[in-house]
């Protein structure tokens, strides 16, 4: 280092700074500005192949093109940058047009496939160490996360940051490339996103394809399910739908259309055939069907009834919740009726009006089968009393006659007269009917006898 004396404060010449009393002169082939005061001024001269860009000549310092060479240092322009000769080739930074030749410098690469000028400049992004490169191919990507410029002829030339940030509809770790879509059902307007929760989800029964990026790209799963013929769609997002349904949204029949095209009307609930559709039966009395296309009806719960037609469980009934205290069912096989057992004995004519004023169609019981005969006799075969049924006929004469029942001009479908009856013993006006202790069959009796009575609701 070499010391001389400041004539006057920061008044050192070009290439010295001051340093106490004196100047001292910049280190090497740096120099610095007149009147530096510190060593911090000093800075290096372009050296051939460079120049400055703020036309000092001095460090900062960038590379003359590919191409080109300068032979002085210090340049303080690109123009100091000289083009090679014939248009040859030669690397950036060269210092000497000897250096420039018809071989393709490396960072380049021939447009003809054959190594030699012209040349194309291998792209940003990428460097080519090869000398006489015949394609692009040769140009090789930087590694992940730096960048180049281009014409870059070395590994060294990739710096800094080269990642593009992550675009709307994806993430990553970082927010920059390599990025993930979002998921499915789910969308992302925002670029950079360094999470898979930046990715928002649809509205509630919506769905979108992976990597959406607006909400306007959610759609109803229905709104995107084609279905066909009667067939409805149900939105597996918001309804339910079997398990393991293969997609967001299935189209299915209405319950009372069927067949492999929804075109075959099935029986409706309430209703069955022997093959679930056509000619469709109302369910009969104490059972019920909740289902279409049935070949059968469920019978309800034991001690319950419902009416024809019933499509539910909750149809079906209890006699006594339905028609007050004292009124009861039977096995619904044996008959869907409910009844009432009198305790008090009337004339057949009192008997028949205490049924009728209980409501609800209440008359006195009509009996039509051995198993409804049965089953009713074991309630009352305890106390040992007659019971009036619900038959009569209109004369006082010598059988057959036609017998009624409580209904005008119906006839019964069954009976169960004892041997010998009814025969209307001795004309006594035996023109009513009982049913008798300790069988259960009928016989004939004048309608003036006082018994008790069974009152019946038919619920078909």
């Amino acid at each position: 280092m070499v010391m001389a004396t400041a004539t006057a404060l920061s008044n050192c010449p070009q290439g010295w700074y001051e340093d106490g009393p004196g100047c001292v002169s910049c280190p090497g082939v740096q120099t610095s500005p007149l009147g530096s005061t510190s060593a911090s001024a000093c800075r290096s001269v372009c050296v051939p192949g460079t120049y400055s860009d703020d036309g000092s000549g001095n460090a900062p310092c960038s590379l003359c093109p590919l191409n080109t060479y300068n032979v002085n240092s210090g340049s303080t322009s690109i123009n100091d940058c000289v083009a090679c000769y014939s248009g040859g080739s030669t690397l950036k930074g060269t210092p000497d047009d000897a250096l420039c030749s018809y071989g393709c410098a490396e960072g380049t690469y021939s447009i003809a496939d054959d190594g030699i000028i012209p040349c194309a400049v291998c792209p940003a992004g990428t460097y080519s160490p090869a000398y006489e490169a015949t394609s692009l191919n040769a140009c090789r990507p930087c590694p992940a996360g730096t960048t180049s410029e281009e014409g870059s002829w070395s590994i060294y030339f990739c710096t800094g940051s080269g990642s593009t940030q992550c675009a709307p509809g994806t993430y990553s770790n970082t927010g920059d490339e390599p990025c993930t879509d979002c998921p499915v059902n789910t969308y992302n307007p925002n670029a950079g996103s360094v999470n898979e929760t930046d990715c928002l989800p649809c509205p509630a029964g919506e769905i979108s394809p992976a990597g959406s990026t607006d909400i306007s790209d959610c759609q109803d799963a229905c709104a995107v399910k084609t279905c066909v013929g009667n067939e409805f769609c149900t939105n597996c997002l918001t309804g339910p739908c079997d398990v393991g349904a293969p997609d967001y949204a299935i189209c299915t029949c209405p319950c009372e259309w069927g067949g492999s095209n929804c075109d075959i009307r099935l029986c409706e609930p309430g209703t069955w055939s022997l093959t679930g559709f056509p000619n469709c039966t109302d369910c009969p009395a104490g059972q019920y069907q909740d289902e279409c296309g049935q070949s059968g009806c469920k019978l309800c719960p034991p001690q319950h009834t419902s009416h024809p037609g019933s499509s539910s469980l909750e149809d079906c009934f209890t006699c006594s919740s339905r028609f007050g205290r004292g009124w009861r069912g039977f096995d619904v096989q044996i008959t869907p009726n409910c009844y009432f057992f009198c305790g008090k004995a009337h004339t057949y004519q009192k008997a028949n009006q205490r049924c009728v004023r209980k409501g609800s169609g209440s008359k006195m019981v009509e009996i039509n089968s051995l198993a409804e005969n049965d089953v009713l006799f074991g309630v009352v075969a305890s106390d040992r009393k007659n019971r009036w049924l619900g038959m009569h006929v209109d004369h006082d004469q010598t059988p057959p006659l036609p017998w009624w029942m409580s209904n005008p001009n119906q006839m019964p479908q069954w009976t169960n007269f004892l041997p010998g009856e009814p025969n209307n013993h001795e004309y006594h006006g035996e023109t009513c009917v009982q049913m008798r202790k300790p069988t259960g069959k009928w016989n004939d009796v004048p309608c003036d006898k006082t018994l008790k009575c069974i009152c019946e609701i038919n619920i078909n």
